[in-house]
């Protein structure tokens, strides 16, 4: 399991924090940290890799 730090490292097996920063209710805590490591994805060209994987012909 990868989870975001409060710096927004990611690290294997780190257990996540179970309050949300001041201002944020925990649903929208959990939401910024998706969105969050959604753009590092994006930033970094994992999540085209993920959305777009190489398929066979006839796999697609």
């Amino acid at each position: 399991m990868i989870v975001m730090n409060r710096n927004g490292a990611t690290q294997a097996g780190q257990q996540p924090e179970v309050h949300a920063p001041e201002g944020r209710t925990p649903d929208q805590h959990d939401a910024y940290t998706v969105a969050t490591c959604l753009r590092e994805a994006d930033h970094d060209g994992h999540l085209l890799a993920a959305l777009k994987p190489n398929l066979m012909p006839q796999q697609a």
